[in-house]
């Protein structure tokens, strides 16, 4: 064996991994953390700050009115009041203690993960210093110090946007740098030029050993000289994951350097890849941590089994490597990626070196400030080549989330294609990556998906078939901005990259304030049409005036539905039920547009916020067309005692109800009097505040998730 160290490492990795996927131990005891909303008393003592307002809290102690100190985790803190105390600083602060929320929808971000991950249990809100230590880390705060400095430098010669590339590019801090530029790098499959990784650190440390090598240095003294520095910018920059990884194989490397030996690059990853997760295991779970090793793995291992079949074009094969090797990474947390990324980088990372290099002088010699046009010209071209291969037809490729069991076969096809040594010559084990890749790339739809989307105090549907998708409703009166942190991500993750058409029921914003998030996060050109409830058209102007606006804005068909027109998507058929055709109901939930679904003996009420005058005239629909004994029903006006009669109820008798509504919120939904009801016909029910999103699949049986208890 050739590596016997890296296969040691890897083997108890995988150990590692398997436990944590089967145990999934908490970060810390939960019933050691306050409830959301308690007021607290914290002591801990400074390890991080983002600015005089948010500081991070280490070694902590929580007390509060039903607790004692108890706890050793982080924590975040939000101060009101501006206060400069230095990194190592002890504290006692008090504030209301909020615990980071699990994500409620397939794709949503899941603050709990992230945060815990870095041993964060939560947030104070409103605190208020109440007692600081003396006593500090001398030298943690003059390299923050320094830090900040150089960062009003690199804002001061290259401006806002510019600059907060250059701080986020060379000293880790993203809080300057521009959400509009962040997009546009990740759309593009560039945004790792942004993270502070192997170029950054062999730049810099090998910068310093090799100077200190031409000024007859030793050995010894100019590789101990390179760890140093290194060191001392690792700290300055707060130790991220990739750029922990990339220092601690520049410090094995300069180990072998003293030592006399020779550097293995696959060995030194292996030692790192094992001391980290050691350290903590939950970095596993982190997309940074996953793309950082994986993109060493792709250059190690599979770069020069593809040399071997394709000698030339070594670039763009660099750029295929780390791209195939991370690709069920990329799927598995972002859903997508952008075709022409391979291509792209070979654009960009030529002049990566200048843009860093003029940012390093300006930021270090002031007096050359002026240089700054040179990287700025850099940039200027990034942002050139990104418009202009978004234009580019099929840019970027909706997959979804794929499955376990499809990465786990994708990556054992890899090592094959890695191991796999051909007695015939050829290059037809070309074909095993490509094969596996086309694999990984086709998704997998059921012939109906249904979710019903944790949108807050809301309503949000995604009807999912693999003959065209249809969101019905989408917006929420308790969460901000549902369309970008709720509805495109959930779209994502199920690879829906066309709406054939968005369902607005009726013109209440929490049923449509999510359209034009969506619309600014991918969705562009990505709708067919807007279907509003057909009522008299003389009052359309006034009633959907703002949904005319959008749809205008974004060049989308309107249309209307009432009773007896339906869509039909392949085996999927929906049915308008209700308003009547040119309806002249003045009340917008009662004109609030019914839909019936069928499939197979699959049926389903879609019944929007229909109550009282409306919901008598969909009983009436419902007995004229003889429609019985549904299968579920999507009870109307998120569980208001207003609808969802014992009529209806006898009418259709529902075998399962989902209500959509916000926790906890002032409209008391669902209301007790509609759960008693539905609990009279046997019904069962499920809501999105204890389940998040609830999902019904279609297969060989029904299945149904709940979001939150299945994750």
């Amino acid at each position: 064996m050739r590596r016997p160290l890296l296969f040691a490492c890897v083997c108890v990795t995988a150990v590692i991994y398997l436990y944590m996927c089967i145990v999934n131990p908490p970060p810390w005891d939960v019933t050691d953390i306050p409830q959301a909303g308690e007021y607290v008393t914290v002591t801990g003592q400074i390890y991080k700050k983002e600015n005089q307002n948010i500081y991070y809290l280490q070694d902590i102690s929580i007390q509060g009115h039903s607790r004692s100190p108890s706890i050793q985790n982080n924590i975040r803190c939000e101060l009101q009041q501006h206060m400069d105390l230095p990194l190592g600083t002890l504290v006692r602060l008090e504030g209301t203690f909020q615990p980071y929320e699990s994500a409620g929808n397939p794709g949503e971000f899941d603050a709990a993960v992230y945060y815990g991950i870095q041993d964060i249990c939560g947030r104070i809100k409103g605190g208020q210093i109440t007692h600081a230590g003396q006593s500090y880390w001398p030298l943690r705060q003059w390299l923050y110090e320094t830090r900040e400095l150089f960062a009003k430098r690199l804002v001061d010669a290259f401006g806002e946007e510019d600059g907060g590339i250059l701080v986020k590019m060379l000293l880790g801090d993203g809080s300057l740098l521009s959400s509009e530029i962040k997009t546009l790098y990740q759309e593009n499959g560039i945004v790792h030029v942004l993270s502070i990784s192997g170029l950054h650190i062999s730049m810099l440390g090998m910068g310093v050993y090799r100077l200190l090598r031409k000024c007859r240095r030793s050995i010894y003294t100019s590789a101990l000289a390179g760890a140093v520095f290194i060191l001392l910018y690792g700290t300055m920059i707060g130790f991220g994951l990739s750029a922990t990884r990339a220092i601690g194989m520049y410090l094995i490397h300069m180990l072998a350097v003293i030592w006399g030996k020779s550097y293995d690059m696959l060995t030194a990853m292996g030692v790192l890849l094992l001391t980290m997760i050691l350290e903590n295991p939950r970095v596993l779970f982190h997309s940074g941590f996953l793309l950082s090793f994986g993109s060493v793995c792709g250059l190690g291992l599979l770069l020069p089994r593809l040399k071997e079949y394709i000698p030339r074009f070594s670039s763009l094969i660099v750029s295929l490597a780390v791209t195939i090797f991370t690709l069920p990474v990329q799927f598995y947390y972002f859903y997508k990626i952008p075709m022409y990324s391979a291509f792209l980088n070979l654009l960009v990372l030529p002049f990566l070196g200048i843009v860093m290099v003029m940012g390093i002088v300006v930021m270090t010699l002031p007096f050359l400030h002026h240089l700054h046009v040179v990287g700025s010209f850099v940039l200027r071209w990034y942002e050139l080549l990104c418009h202009l291969f978004e234009r580019l037809p099929f840019h970027t490729l909706y997959v979804g989330c794929p499955p376990v069991w499809k990465i786990v076969i994708f990556y054992a096809g890899l090592v094959f294609f890695i191991c796999y040594k051909p007695k015939k010559k050829g290059k037809w084990p070309l074909l095993i990556p490509i094969a596996l890749t086309v694999f990984l790339c086709v998704q997998i739809v059921p012939p109906l998906r249904m979710v019903l989307l944790d949108v807050g105090q809301g309503d949000g549907i995604l009807l999912q078939t693999k003959w065209g998708n249809i969101l019905m409703d989408g917006g929420s009166s308790s969460k901000s901005d549902v369309g970008k942190y709720q509805i495109a991500p959930c779209l994502s993750y199920y690879g829906v990259d066309y709406l054939d058409a968005v369902v607005i029921t009726h013109p209440d914003s929490d049923h449509m304030n999510g359209l034009e998030g969506l619309l600014e996060n991918g969705y562009e050109g990505r709708i067919g049409r807007i279907l509003l409830p057909d009522i008299e058209v003389g009052r359309r102007s006034a009633e959907f005036g703002e949904i005319y606006e959008l749809a205008k804005a974004y060049e989308i068909p309107v249309g209307f539905m009432g009773a007896g027109d339906g869509m039909r998507l392949g085996e999927v058929h929906l049915e308008c039920l209700h308003p009547d055709n040119g309806s002249s109901i003045e009340e917008s939930n009662a004109y609030s547009q019914v839909y019936y679904l069928n499939y197979e003996d699959f049926t389903m009420l879609l019944t929007g916020d229909v109550e009282e005058e409306g919901e008598a005239l969909l009983l009436e629909e419902l007995q004229r067309r003889d429609i019985e004994e549904v299968t579920v029903l999507k009870v109307a006006h998120h569980g208001s005692k207003y609808s969802t009669s014992e009529e209806l109820l006898a009418q259709i008798t529902p075998r399962l109800a989902l209500i959509s509504c916000g926790e906890n919120n002032s409209y008391g939904h669902p209301h007790g009097e509609t759960l008693e009801r539905l609990d009279a016909v046997g019904c069962e029910v499920l809501t999105t505040p204890e389940c998040g999103a609830i999902i019904i699949e279609m297969g060989k049986e029904v299945k149904v998730k709940n979001w939150r208890k299945s994750d």
